[in-house]
């Protein structure tokens, strides 16, 4: 009985680490621009379905804001096409190592050191300073909360969804304040 408590317990201590292990492992791989870790821990078909609709929202909401620009429905279907087009040939893991390299040898993705992508956002190296909040939505749901520098209050949302044995990111929610 003592050895059956103990292999559930163990269980239940692994099963509570691994999502921590995946974006621990996640993060690395990003750090060095290691594709096949970027294959390993993301869902790249959810991600871009996820990044569309917050680029797509910030696109409608940039918009919105200069009154509409006096465009109709296929203007605003056009829009979505590219965004569309734009997200498919961004996030695959190729480019996505591709830019962290350009990153670190001080190209055109922020130079080296310093946030990446829209606004700076996302930060350029990860340290558990970036990490604000990290545990499970649900069984099978995981969010880790990232703040890009100690010093913003923007909170860049990561959720992982549990594929088989692996935690995979899936789902990116972008600051309410984000803009293009």
């Amino acid at each position: 009985m003592r050895r059956l408590l103990l292999l559930v317990a163990v269980a239940a201590l692994g099963y509570l680490a691994w999502p921590y292990w995946c974006a621990y492992s996640l993060a690395k791989g990003a750090e060095t621009g290691d594709r096949a870790a970027l294959e390993r821990y993301v869902d790249w078909p959810a991600l871009r379905t996820s990044a569309k609709e917050e680029v797509g929202g910030a696109l409608m909401a940039a918009q919105g804001a200069l009154g509409g620009l006096g465009v109709g429905p296929s203007a605003a279907d056009l829009g979505s096409a590219l965004v569309g087009q734009a997200v498919d040939a961004a996030l695959t893991p190729q480019a996505v190592s591709e830019m962290i390299a350009r990153s670190k040898s001080g190209g055109s993705a922020g130079g080296a050191g310093r946030t990446a992508g829209p606004g700076g956002i996302i930060p350029a190296k990860f340290s558990r300073e970036n990490v604000k909040w990290a545990f499970f939505e649900s069984p099978t749901s995981f969010v880790v909360d990232l703040a890009p520098r100690a010093d913003r209050e923007e909170i860049v949302k990561l959720r992982f969804r549990l594929d088989g044995f692996v935690w995979k990111l899936s789902d990116v929610d972008l600051p309410q304040n984000f803009s293009l």
